[in-house]
């Protein structure tokens, strides 16, 4: 499995929707301003901005494990070097399945 969340992606991702969201915040701009040169610095400034919000919290995202699968979990943890024997996985994935419902299911004795 590659992992799709790389820096460049996410770089692409920001500017891909930051280019969208302005244009949306130029027209807003201009119909409270009325004035060019104050729309344009006003959504240049904006953009600048968010591009950078939204790399930062996508990347902090990115660190998340929630609503990952636990084969983007496996393939991340092989890539920063801290991968298990899959018996440690299995064991782990014995202990979170304790409780909330039966592990036979899962091919478990």
């Amino acid at each position: 499995m590659r992992d799709p969340s790389t820096r460049k992606r996410t770089i692409i991702k920001a500017i891909s929707w930051e280019t969208f969201s302005t244009l949306a915040t130029f027209g807003v701009a201009w119909l409270m301003f009325g004035n060019l040169g104050t729309c344009i610095v006003f959504a240049t400034t904006t953009f600048l901005m968010k591009l950078v919000l939204f790399y930062g919290h996508d990347r902090l995202w990115h660190q998340i494990p929630y609503g990952k699968s636990m084969e983007q979990r496996c393939w991340e943890a092989h890539k920063r070097g801290e991968s298990q024997p899959l018996s440690d996985v299995i064991e782990e994935l014995k202990q979170q399945q304790a409780g909330e419902g039966d592990w036979r299911r899962f091919g478990g004795r």
